[in-house]
């Protein structure tokens, strides 16, 4: 939630729902049906339509709508929070923009092959440093023989 200066609340979660269980030839009906519980402000079926998006005005219509419109003819429908997909757009003439020529541009889209998934190349340094054993700590163990009044 968030709170504006007035003192209302900004509800930001969703109110678009997902309905799915219902016969190709009752998407009408279910509309009706789930229309009842709030006002929807957008309807959208998806490719099949055999899946209905459904926005309510409000999140407690969509709360309502979820809990009390499963039932549709007897069968249950399959109710779920359909969360909005966000996209970024950036602006061309942003600064930090770096034109990439086709090759370079192929070069850092291209998968890696399947051999060289995960490896790093290290330098004999490098991997020395890496394999090197920590050094002993000698506080830990005198810190160890204090009393403490935590460790009792």
């Amino acid at each position: 939630y968030l709170r504006t200066r007035a003192g209302a609340v900004l509800d930001r979660r969703p109110k678009q729902l997902a309905i799915t269980g219902y016969q190709l030839g009752d998407k009408d009906e279910v509309l009706t049906h789930l229309s009842q519980f709030g006002e929807v402000e957008k309807v959208e079926y998806d490719e099949t339509g055999l899946t209905l998006l459904l926005e309510f005005k409000t999140r407690l219509e969509a709360e309502i709508a979820a809990t009390k419109g499963g039932i549709f003819k007897g069968m249950t429908l399959t109710i779920t929070w359909n969360l909005p997909t966000r996209t970024v757009t950036l602006d061309h003439e942003e600064e930090g923009e770096v034109d990439l020529n086709d090759e370079d541009e192929d070069a850092l889209l291209a998968p890696l092959p399947d051999d060289e998934e995960g490896e790093v190349d290290l330098n004999d340094e490098d991997e020395d440093a890496l394999l090197a054993p920590l050094p002993d700590d000698d506080e830990d163990e005198d810190d160890e023989s204090e009393s403490r009044s935590w460790r009792r």
